[in-house]
């Protein structure tokens, strides 16, 4: 997903609701803001994310879960209007957002 406020290609994704495992937020979340449904493999990377904010900085943590949908064309389903693209990419392009991460997951699930 193309994040409009940043710029940059960022996994579908959001915070858990009260009442819903991480698992079922990233279910929840693929839904609202691509139309796609997929089937979870299960957690593939705990990742560690910082947020700055002038000069607050916290962190919070990155549950990636590894799924496979099918491969039809992602609706950007959006009521915030965060979301200005989704698309499927062979490669992750250089301006996406938790890049090292994913690809140090990529490589290591795939191969060079």
């Amino acid at each position: 997903m193309k994040q409009a406020a940043i710029d940059t290609w960022v996994l579908p994704g959001g915070e858990a609701e009260a009442d819903e495992s991480f698992r079922e937020a990233a279910e929840r979340e693929l839904a609202e803001e691509a139309g796609l449904s997929a089937d979870y493999e299960g957690l593939a990377v705990l990742g560690r994310v910082t947020f700055r904010n002038d000069d607050h900085t916290t962190w919070g943590v990155l549950p990636l879960f590894a799924a496979e949908a099918e491969p039809v064309e992602p609706t950007v389903e959006d009521p915030d209007d965060e979301i200005s693209a989704a698309e499927w990419f062979a490669e992750l392009p250089p301006d996406t957002r938790d890049r090292r991460v994913l690809t140090a997951w990529l490589n290591e699930r795939f191969g060079d």
